[in-house]
Formats: structure tokens, sequence, C-alpha cells
């Protein structure tokens, strides 16, 4: 073989590679638990500033530097918190009854006067403004987190569900509960104008990630039919059906590279793209309800009943080089053992590398 083929080879070899670790990299998570029997249960995670928080039922707010090791924060109200989210140095968390509550630090929180009676589902920050969205078409903005204004903007009410930020526009999901579960998006560059768009889903979760939003539903009729639509501008919308998981979405995050849904009876979903997803894990028992991404690993929010008492666990993931095995030919992932020895050593390496980036 001359030299100029022998680089040829190579180049292709490497550029398959790479490709194929986004394949593979779904079977490399191995998940652990830091925290069980939690309660009262706990309903959503965020990251910032070096800092996880997890946000429950009955006020329940708990920190956490790295997944792993988690203290409770001083409750300051006793209403279900259902969305938090952090931005402008400050974390913001939502709940029932509008309750909204502050802090700076994750650990000290301080509760803003209520604009609103209606539960407040999601919250999310971008460029210098919080958006709040909740049952009844309620949106809610602040330049700051402490000071609210409402919006009204949408002819319809709406059950909205989640909002994420990304590309310069808002994005909330929701649906109508009154008309057979007919459902909504709403976009929107500075929280105050919003454009609708009709979806067929009920969409429980959204995020920006990789320069394409992606949310994640479910169509309820006779079966259970999970879809997962994304999208590049906010405003055209593609949807795929996930035939890897016929249970109910519940939410999604991005990091790393890598798209992360989870869902009822345990079920975690992973795509490198969008576009691409197969089934991660299963953890029998117990309902996946949030998930978040920092610090260099994922950790999700579980619901189960422990003694007939509703309670939660926390996942972190971390990745492990034992479910890649370079020591022989048939411990490869599909398709490396027909590329022979020098594919073989590269794949090992490359592997066992992926995805620790700094």
């Amino acid at each position: 073989m001359t030299h100029s083929l022998k680089k040829a080879v190579f180049s292709v070899l490497v550029l398959f590679l790479l490709f194929l670790s986004s394949v593979v990299s779904a079977h490399q998570l191995a998940w652990t638990v830091s925290v069980e029997a939690i309660s009262p249960p706990l309903n959503a995670v965020t990251y910032g500033e070096g800092l996880f928080v997890a946000v429950g039922d009955k006020g329940i707010i708990l920190h956490s530097p790295d997944g792993e090791t988690w203290i409770k924060a001083t409750p300051v109200t006793d209403k279900r918190l259902e969305g938090v989210t952090w931005g402008e140095d400050l974390f913001v968390a939502v709940g029932n009854e509008g309750v909204i509550l502050t802090s700076p630090d994750g650990r000290d929180w301080s509760r803003i006067a209520a604009v609103t009676d209606a539960c407040l589902e999601g919250v999310a920050w971008g460029d210098g403004l919080f958006v709040a969205v909740g049952v009844g078409g309620v949106i809610l903005t602040s330049p700051d987190g402490k000071t609210w204004s409402s919006v009204d903007t949408v002819t319809k009410k709406p059950w909205f569900s989640d909002v994420a930020w990304g590309d310069g526009l808002f994005v909330a999901v929701g649906c109508f509960a009154t008309e057979g579960l007919s459902n909504i998006i709403l976009t929107s560059p500075d929280g105050k104008i919003w454009s609708e768009i009709a979806t067929d889903l009920v969409l429980t979760g959204v995020v920006w990630g990789d320069s394409l939003f992606v949310a994640v539903g479910s169509l309820f009729t006779e079966h259970t039919s999970n879809f997962i639509l994304t999208s590049p501008d906010g405003k055209t919308w593609s949807s795929q059906v996930i035939a890897v998981s016929d249970k109910q979405l519940d939410d999604v995050a991005f990091g790393d590279g890598l798209f992360i849904a989870v869902a009822h009876e345990g079920t975690i979903l992973i795509s490198p793209d969008g576009g691409k997803w197969s089934k991660a894990a299963i953890i029998e028992g117990e309902t996946l309800l949030g998930v978040a991404w920092g610090g260099g690993r994922f950790v999700i929010l579980s619901y189960y009943l422990n003694n007939y008492l509703g309670s939660s666990k926390i996942y972190f993931s971390s990745y492990d080089s034992s479910l890649v095995d370079t020591s022989s030919r048939s411990g490869l992932p599909l398709g490396f053992t027909c590329l022979g020895a020098l594919t073989a050593v590269a794949a090992g390496i490359f592997l066992l590398t992926w995805p620790r980036r700094n």
C-alpha cells in the first residue's frame, strides 16, 4: 500500500470513528444514585454558577456542587415548586399559586410578592429577561427576578408546561386541556410579543442545544405515542415518532454534545443530534421527571412510592470505560470488527477518552 493510499484510508477511518462515536456513546453513560427516599418528592432541577439546584413539593429545595452530595436549603414556602432556572447571577424557582423564589447562591432563598395565583410550571432566562409560564396561559417577565409583570398576548389560555431560551428566542410549550388536549408552541424574541404555532402533541419539555430546539411530548390515543420535535429557529418544526419507547416523555436536557430525554417508567433516551434516538437505560419502578446538565454530568430526578409515600431519587451520570472492551475484536462496538487491527486500536483510544472535554 502506498503512502498516499495509507493516508487516505486513515483519513476515512478517522471520519468514520468520529461519526460512529455519537452512536456508541449512548451505551457508555453509567447512572448512579446519589440520594434516595427524598420526601417530599422533587420536580425540577437546574445548574448554574457551579451548583445544581433541585426543587419540589412543599417548597423543598436541595443544592449540590457535583450532583452527588446534596444539602437541603431552609424552606421559605410550603407551596409545590415546579420549575427552576439560573440567570443574571440569580436562581429563580416557581410553583403553585404563583409562588416565585429567588436566591443568589442556591442556599438562601427569598419569596417574591406574587403577581398571579395561577400555577407556574416553567421558567427560563435569556437576553437579560426571566420568563415564567403556567396554567391558564399565564406568562410573566422580569428583568431581575424580583419585579414581575404579566403579559397577556394569547387569545386562548393554554396550560404551559415549559419554556426555554435559545438563539434570540423564547419558546414556550403547552396544551389546551379544554380542547381535547390540542397543543401549542409559542415563540417570542422579547417575552412580550408572542406568536402561536399549533401542534397535535402534549408537549412537556423543551431545550435549546447545538443550534437546535428540541421539544418532547406525547400523543394520547388508544396507545401512547411519543414524539420529539426539532427546530433550528423555533418557527419551523419537524416531528418524529420515538419507536424505542412508548412511555410518556417528561423532560429533556442538552450537554456535552448529547440530548437526554426522560420518561415515565424509568426510560432514558439519548441522542447526539436530536434526530437519532436510542434507549440508554431503564430504571425500573420509577417515573423520571427532570433532567439537567452541569459540571460535566447529567442529573436526573425520579419519582416513586416508598412505603406508599411519594419520594424521589437523584441520579448522576458518569462515563463508564468498562462498557468498551478493547481487549479483543469481539468486544468492539458494531462496525469496528471489520476494520482491522489499526482501526481497533484507534477506536479504543478515541472511545476511552470520550466524552471528557475541558
